[in-house]
C-alpha cells in the first residue's frame, strides 16, 4: 500500500506504549518522563483492566509498560497477568533493576514478560553519574535474576553527549550479561534532559557508525530506537532500526491521556473515555494524517528509504524544529535544524 492510500480506515492498532506511572526511585539526569504528568492521578487498577478490555477488542497485539519506575506499582503483578489472560502476544516491562526481586521475577517469568533493563554507560563512573551511586551493581543483580528465572531480557542505552564514548563499550557489557540484544535510543529534550546533552547531528551519525562496527565485530544484536533514517548510513545483519510514524500504537500516560508519542504532549483524549473513541480521534486527527504527508515533499520524496523511515522521528522534529510535520532534523538530508 502506498503512502497516499494509507488512511484511518485501515488503521489497526498493534502496539501499546503504557507508562504506568510517574514516580521513580531514581532521578536521572535526562529522564523523559519527569515534571509532565504533575496531577498524578494514576489510572487505578480498575480503570486500567476496563482499558485492557476495550484495546484487545480494537486488536492490540504488544504492550510495553513503562514509567517511571514500573515495580513501585504494587499492583504490576495482577496487571501482568490480567494482560497475559487476555491473549496479548508480547509483554515487555522497561525497569532501572533497582527494585527487581524474585516475586517480582516469578511474576514475569510465569506470564512469558520481557525486560528492558536501562544502562546508561560501559563503566560505573559513567552510569552512576547519570544514575545515580549503587545502580551500576545493580545491573549486574538484576541481570543475573533474570537469568536465574530464564526471562529474556534486552539492554537499553540511553545516548547522549554525556555517554557517547561509552557506545561501544555498553554493546559489548550487554552481550557480558546475557541480554538478548542491546537497545540504543538517542536523548530528547524532553523531561529532565537540556538541549545542552542532545547529540549533534554529526555525533548522531558517528554513534551509528560506531554501532555498526562493535555489532559486527562481535556478532551481536543490536536495535536503534527513533532513527529511521539509519539505513542511509549503516547497513548490516547485526543493526536494526524502523520508523516511528504510524498509525497502529497508542501511547498512554500515567493518567490515561493518548498522545501522538509518549515524548511529545499532544492529546486526543483520555483512556478513561474509552479506548474506541480515543482511537478514532488520534488515528482521524489532522496531525496523525499529516504524519504520513511529509515524505511526499523533499528531501524525502527523493530518499530511498521513505517507505522505512517516512520522514523521521517526528518527536525530534517538533522538540528541535518546532514543527511536528518537519523532516527529522538529524537526517543527513535535511540540511537545517
Amino acid at each position: 500500500m502506498s503512502i497516499k492510500e494509507k488512511s484511518a480506515a485501515d488503521s489497526r492498532l498493534n502496539r501499546i506504549i503504557w507508562l504506568l506511572n510517574e514516580r521513580c526511585n531514581l532521578k536521572c539526569r535526562f529522564c523523559y518522563v519527569a515534571g509532565r504528568f504533575k496531577d498524578n492521578r494514576e489510572l487505578t487498577l480498575d480503570e486500567i483492566l476496563k482499558s485492557l478490555d476495550e484495546v484487545v477488542e480494537l486488536g492490540v497485539r504488544r504492550i510495553d509498560f513503562t514509567g517511571g519506575e514500573v515495580t513501585l506499582r504494587e499492583d504490576l503483578g495482577i496487571i501482568l497477568e490480567e494482560t497475559r489472560k487476555r491473549g496479548i502476544e508480547i509483554i515487555t516491562i522497561n525497569t532501572n533493576g533497582t527494585l527487581l526481586s524474585e516475586r517480582i521475577a516469578e511474576v514475569l517469568a510465569k506470564n512469558d514478560v520481557k525486560v528492558y533493563l536501562s544502562i546508561d554507560g560501559a563503566n560505573r563512573e559513567t552510569h552512576e553519574g547519570i544514575r545515580g551511586i549503587g545502580t551500576w551493581d545493580k545491573v549486574f543483580e538484576s541481570a543475573e535474576l533474570l537469568k536465574s528465572f530464564d526471562i529474556s531480557f534486552y539492554t537499553v542505552f540511553a545516548c547522549s553527549k554525556i555517554n557517547i564514548s561509552d557506545v561501544r563499550g555498553y554493546i559489548a557489557l550487554s552481550r557480558e550479561l546475557g541480554s538478548q540484544k542491546a537497545c540504543i535510543i538517542p536523548v530528547l529534550p524532553v523531561g529532565r534532559a537540556n538541549r545542552d546533552i542532545i547529540l549533534t547531528k554529526e555525533e548522531l551519525v558517528d554513534m551509528l557508525r560506531q554501532v555498526k562496527n562493535t555489532a559486527e565485530s562481535i556478532r551481536f544484536n543490536t536495535e536503534i530506537w527513533c532513527v529511521p533514517f539509519a539505513g542511509l548510513i549503516i547497513n548490516s545483519p547485526y543493526v536494526s532500526y524502523f520508523g516511528c510514524r504510524s498509525l497502529d500504537e497508542m501511547d498512554i500516560t500515567p493518567t490515561g491521556d493518548v498522545l501522538v508519542c509518549d515524548t511529545v504532549d499532544i492529546s486526543f483524549g483520555n483512556i478513561r473515555e474509552g479506548a474506541k473513541k480515543v482511537w478514532r480521534n488520534l488515528v482521524n486527527s489532522e496531525v496523525a494524517i499529516n504524519l504520513l504527508k511529509t515524505i511526499n515533499s523533499p528531501p524525502c520524496s527523493e530518499c530511498p528509504i521513505k517507505h522505512i523511515c517516512y520522514g523521521g522521528c517526528y518527536a525530534r522534529a517538533k522538540l528541535l524544529s518546532n514543527n511536528i510535520y518537519s523532516p527529522d532534523p538529524m537526517c543527513p538530508r535535511v540540511t537545517s535544524l
